[in-house]
């Protein structure tokens, strides 16, 4: 375009670039249940946890500001044009490491295996905790990151304005795929019952995070050249999911050293017109205590 116009003469050039949907992978985020009782107080904590979603993927809606191509180049121009997939089990390993006996940090590790590849996630933050007679209690909040395979299909509009031509206006769609990992936060709140004479207990944790899908920058960039002024301006912008669950189950201490853990993750998000709006998925965890 930038050849043809220095024939021509003096010239401008504007690209701006639309995205108009997204088809993204990666892990479900979720995160472990850590509960606050006699025998966890000042014990470092291993946790192995396991789930499996009953659907693999959510679809919604994305804002298109920019042209859309005709149904017999792609379909993202129908009403979703937002494709979030994850593999259905997901597995986790962490580990809680108290400081006092109200302060301590967290961190762990979470594997999706799909068939092609097996993505990850993980989490660093730190927890305040407190218990009672029967109630514990548990704050806790950090980062997380994850890996996304994203497929982008995004809309340049070319403008060309030349001294010697009339102005002219093309249309390209293009499609590309890349690999991120973007940095997100979270937030979590745990309740439990706390009865020492029972190994039996009850909990319910509620819980904030964040999923990046998509990673751009807007910006507008303008290169003066012999003859012509090229300009980009690229519209895209991030995209990230906004989870919440709530995750009632029971827990039952076997010994001083392990804990049983199990319960139902009711997790929604605030995809727009997402389906399924909400899910409910089974998990399973097992955490050992070490130390006094």
């Amino acid at each position: 375009m930038i050849v043809v116009a220095l024939v021509a003469g003096c010239a401008t050039v504007e690209d701006t670039v639309y995205l108009r949907g997204i088809d993204a992978r990666s892990t479900l985020a979720s995160h472990p249940v850590a509960v606050t009782d006699s025998l966890s107080a000042g014990r470092i904590q291993l946790s192995f946890r396991a789930s499996r979603s009953p659907v693999e993927n959510i679809t919604g809606q994305i804002p298109v500001s920019g042209p859309v191509p005709p149904d017999s180049v792609d379909s993202t121009n129908r009403d979703r044009n937002l494709l979030w997939s994850f593999p259905p089990t997901q597995i986790g390993f962490d580990l809680v490491v108290p400081l006092s006996r109200v302060f301590g940090l967290e961190g762990g590790i979470q594997l999706s295996p799909a068939s092609d590849r097996t993505f990850v996630g993980g989490y660093v933050g730190c927890a305040l905790s407190g218990k009672g007679d029967g109630l514990g209690i548990r704050l806790s909040g950090g980062i997380r990151w994850s890996t996304v395979q994203v497929t982008a299909y995004s809309t340049v509009v070319t403008r060309t304005q030349s001294w010697f031509s009339s102005p002219k206006e093309e249309i390209w769609f293009f499609r590309d795929s890349v690999n991120i990992t973007p940095m997100d936060w979270y937030g979590t709140l745990t309740l439990n019952t706390n009865i020492h004479a029972s190994p039996l207990n009850v909990f319910v944790q509620g819980a904030m995070l964040r999923q990046g899908l998509a990673r751009y920058t807007p910006s507008s960039q303008i290169y003066p050249l012999v003859f012509v002024t090229y300009t980009q301006t690229d519209t895209r912008t991030d995209y990230t999911v906004t989870l919440w669950s709530l995750t009632p189950g029971l827990s039952l201490q076997i010994g001083d050293q392990m804990r049983v853990l199990a319960g139902a993750r009711w997790l929604s998000h605030d995809i727009m017109s997402g389906s399924p709006s909400s899910i409910w998925i089974p998990f399973f965890q097992v955490d050992l205590l070490l130390g006094i």
